[in-house]
């Protein structure tokens, strides 16, 4: 991601889902603090949230919670 945070889920194992979450926020934290500044554009911001959120390793770790803790998503 350009100009975006210095974070990525590959620091972490694949299967450490603590790590795929504490690095999601990291990078959300990094982003939200970056446009409240006034140093960021609210569609660049928007569109490097979705990145980091809708991401294949975030879900993966959402999914083995669930399963692992038995939460269940509430529709």
């Amino acid at each position: 991601m350009p100009g975006g945070p210095p974070f990525s889920f590959k620091e972490f194992g694949s299967h450490d889902r603590s790590g795929v979450y504490f690095s999601a926020l990291r990078q959300v934290g990094f982003i939200v603090a970056k446009h409240l500044e006034g140093t960021g554009d609210a569609d660049e911001a928007i569109t490097q949230l979705i990145a980091v959120l809708d991401t294949r390793e975030l879900a993966d770790a959402m999914n083995r919670v669930e399963r692992g803790y038995g939460l269940r998503v509430v529709k």
